[in-house]
């Protein structure tokens, strides 16, 4: 976790991105191997989704993270609903990042295949 800091804070995102893919994977597989550490780590992924200079990439793999954990089988919901102090904090970011997101002019003037979508 030190190094993926340090490689944040030295500027080297593209390092950082693929340590955060590799957390991912862990937190899918083996989420039981970061209990010992879910204070620290948690708390580090949602740091870097808050950091607003980093970029987009990196902000949505340390999210992916934090969803991946809670959505794992293997004893990680019960480890995440020990920290209650991250859900506030971690719904702020996922509105704040859906609030970001830029309207795109032809997203009013894309057809849909099915003329039907949406009735019953």
């Amino acid at each position: 976790m030190r190094t993926f800091m340090e490689s944040l804070n030295n500027g080297n995102e593209a390092t950082a991105q693929e340590a955060l893919e590799l957390f991912i994977e862990l937190a899918g597989t083996e989420p039981r191997f970061l209990r010992r550490q879910i204070l620290e780590v948690v708390g580090s992924m949602l740091h870097v989704a808050e950091a607003e200079s980093l970029e987009e990439g990196t902000r949505h793999l340390a999210i992916e993270f934090v969803i991946t954990l809670a959505e794992a089988s293997d004893g990680a919901p019960g480890m995440m609903r020990k920290l209650p102090q991250f859900i506030s904090r971690l719904f702020a970011i996922l509105m704040k990042m859906v609030l970001d997101i830029e309207d795109d002019p032809s997203w009013h003037t894309a057809e849909t295949e099915d003329e039907d979508a949406g009735e019953w």
